[in-house]
Formats: C-alpha cells, sequence, structure tokens
C-alpha cells in the first residue's frame, strides 16, 4: 500500500543512482532538482514531493550530499535547498536524508537557520547513524518546519551502511 518516487541524479553501474521516498500519504506532486555541481564531481540532487497528511500538504525534500565533496559544495546544496523551501511559502517542510555532515557543521547551521533538527527537539542520546556496526557520527537528520516533532529514534539493523532514522511528527 504504499507509494513510491524516485528521482535519478546519475546512471551508475548499469542503473540509475538517485533518491527515493516510500510513503503511505497520497502524493499531490512529484519532481527531482538537480544540487549545484560546482567541482565536476558526482552529481547530486533533491527529490522534492509535496504528500497530503490530513488535508494539509507537506512538502519533503529527500537528499543524500557527497561525504567527498567540500563544505562549500555542501553549503550551496543546502542554499539550494532553502530556496526551494522559500519557494514553498509557509506551509510544513520536511527536509531528510543523508546529509555527510554533523550537527554544528555549516551545512546543518545553514538549515536549522528556518529548520528544526528533530533529534535536538526530541532525540535522546548521541543519534549516532554510522557506521552500523559502532556508530559514532551523526549524518542522517531529519529537518522540520510547521511540523511538530512527538520522538524519533535510530533502529538497529544491518539492511544498509547506515541506522535508519524514524520520527512521529504532528502537523500543527
Amino acid at each position: 500500500g504504499m507509494r513510491f518516487v524516485f528521482g535519478k541524479n546519475i546512471d551508475h553501474q548499469g542503473g540509475d543512482y538517485g533518491n527515493a521516498l516510500l510513503t503511505s500519504r497520497p502524493i499531490v506532486s512529484e519532481g527531482n532538482r538537480l544540487l549545484p555541481n560546482t567541482d565536476g564531481g558526482e552529481q547530486r540532487g533533491v527529490l522534492q514531493v509535496v504528500v497530503d497528511v490530513d488535508g494539509t500538504q507537506v512538502l519533503v525534500l529527500d537528499t543524500h550530499l557527497d561525504a567527498r565533496r567540500p563544505d562549500a559544495q555542501r553549503i550551496a546544496s543546502a542554499d539550494a535547498m532553502l530556496g526551494m523551501i522559500e519557494s514553498w511559502g509557509a506551509g510544513p517542510v520536511i527536509a531528510m536524508g543523508d546529509f555527510n555532515d554533523v550537527p554544528g557543521s555549516p551545512t546543518w547551521t545553514r538549515l536549522t537557520t528556518i529548520l528544526t533538527d528533530v533529534w535536538t527537539a526530541v532525540g535522546s542520546g548521541d543519534g549516532f547513524t554510522i557506521p552500523v556496526e559502532a556508530p559514532r557520527k551523526r549524518i542522517d537528520w531529519i529537518l522540520v518546519r510547521g511540523l511538530e516533532p512527538v520522538s524519533v529514534d535510530v533502529l538497529r539493523t544491518d539492511a544498509s551502511d547506515h541506522l535508519p532514522v524514524v520520527a512521529t511528527l504532528k502537523v500543527r
């Protein structure tokens, strides 16, 4: 019963590489926007999906930034995402994904000027998500605006090279 959206950023090893979103909520619109690529590295993007949550439209931005890029590249990506949020207007927003950066970094600081880090708001413990065997960094974030963080957890699994972050959010 889940709906699926995929946004391709590059061809990779005979397939497509990008971002995906699974949702139980109705999808109002979807799109994929390539993020700034100033140094010719691997192209990254942000999946833009508007979902209907009991009559409220919520913009969901889903991304995976490149750890091998300099801070300036991730900051440019954060600025592009902030531009998308500004274009959305005052409605609720969820920005999430593998930001390949830690809280307090320039990327996190830029995004949290208008978004709330769900882990900072209601998390308990360190929230580390990588490496799976002995997590020591929190690089996977859920950031929100216009939604109330109720709970957030990091689940233990070996299904990925990152531990998943699961949040419960309430429409204000």
